[in-house]
């Protein structure tokens, strides 16, 4: 049941990932929608031991929260979490993960904190 999960949850991120692109080239955002499939990944990753994509998917949830329109820092803010959970489990990084996990969600935290600080 893992390694099925897994391989879900590489796929639901790579639709993530390729939705988000498809908003930004055409430079509209369902924030909704973006929110809703980053909730639902935070919710079953805790569960199946990737702590660290549902740490990262809870900061995205916080940021996404906010926002009106989408800046572009914002884009880049929303783009760097996407990736950052991607990479978490294309590396399949359990638990909170090493030392580097860390300063990944405290870079994470500080990019939030600028896209607030800018609106």
């Amino acid at each position: 049941m893992k390694a099925d999960y897994e391989s879900r949850l590489t796929a639901e991120l790579e639709n993530l990932l390729a939705l988000f692109q498809a908003m930004c080239a055409i430079n509209e955002y369902d924030l909704d929608k973006l929110h809703d499939q980053v909730h639902e990944i935070r919710g079953e990753a805790g569960t199946f031991g990737y702590d660290l994509v549902s740490n990262i998917g809870k900061l995205l949830c916080e940021l996404l929260s906010p926002i009106e329109e989408v800046t572009e820092i914002d884009q880049k803010a929303i783009s760097a979490h996407l990736n950052a959970m991607h990479t978490v489990v294309s590396q399949k990084v359990k638990g909170a993960g090493p030392e580097v996990a860390k300063q990944i969600v405290e870079g994470l935290t500080a990019i939030v904190a600028k896209s607030r600080s800018a609106e």
